[in-house]
Parts: C-alpha cells; sequence; structure tokens
C-alpha cells in the first residue's frame, strides 16, 4: 500500500478484490491535477481492467478542484472501466459534466467492490453468473 499526503489532499491506493483501489481524500483544489492522474497512470500500467476510485471523503476548494478530478479521470484509458465512490458535491459534478456515462458511480465501496468480481469484469459478468446459478439467464426489463 502507498500513501501520500499533499498539503489538503491524501492519496492511497491499495487493492480491493484483486483490482486498484486509489482513495483520495481531504480538499482538492486546481494544482492537485498531477497527484491525481499520476496515481490513474500508475494503476493503468499494472495492465488491469477496472479501477476503483473512492472520492468519498473528498470536498472542493474551488472551481479549479472540480475540473481537476474531470480531467483526471479523462486521463484514463476507454479499455479501463472506473468505479468511483462519491457523494454530495464530487458526487453532482460527474453527474453535471457526465462523466457518470464514463463511470460507474457508487454510494459506498462495499458496493463498488461488490460488482468488482476479481476474475471477471464488472456487472455484466455478475448478472451472466446469477443466470447460471438459476438455470436460465435474467430476462431484460
Amino acid at each position: 500500500m502507498e500513501h501520500k499526503e499533499y498539503p489538503q489532499l491524501s492519496v492511497e491506493t491499495t487493492t480491493i478484490n484483486g483490482r486498484p483501489l486509489i482513495k483520495v481524500s481531504g480538499t482538492l483544489d486546481g494544482w492537485h491535477y498531477q497527484t491525481i492522474e499520476e496515481a490513474l497512470r500508475g494503476q493503468m500500467s499494472l495492465e488491469t481492467d477496472a479501477i476503483i476510485v473512492d472520492l468519498s471523503d473528498l470536498q472542493f476548494a474551488s472551481i479549479g478542484g472540480m475540473y481537476a478530478l474531470v480531467e483526471a479521470l479523462r486521463s484514463v484509458q476507454y479499455d479501463v472501466k472506473v468505479y468511483a465512490v462519491a457523494t454530495g458535491d464530487v458526487s453532482r459534478v460527474l453527474h453535471r459534466t457526465r462523466f457518470d456515462l464514463r463511470v460507474s458511480l457508487f454510494r459506498g465501496l462495499d458496493e463498488a467492490a461488490a460488482l468488482v468480481l476479481p476474475d471477471d469484469s464488472g456487472l455484466a459478468a455478475k448478472i451472466l453468473r446469477l443466470g447460471e446459478d438459476e438455470g436460465e439467464l435474467p430476462k431484460a426489463a
């Protein structure tokens, strides 16, 4: 586990269900962009297909912090799924910038971790497994 602290911001990297987890907490300002982008790029270099980003303890110092978060998330390759834990202002920013179309949002880390399976990727794999256990595939809504 790696832990870095910057004035007002903490970035911790670890794993959950064998997938990279980046926990960003504190107060984010525009000049923190590179810090978050470096953490994301570091995890992508592990050739993962999914990253969980816990933003549940993050606040914005200014509009620059909002911009920094969105720009850092844009740096993630499109073949890497991003699962973000976010509430409050962070969740609202991701919704208003339409980033919730690129990033799967969750209210809690347990909820996100349950959908990111160790051997498979995401919800589709979980749905298929549920269908196999019951002897049939789930019906579309």
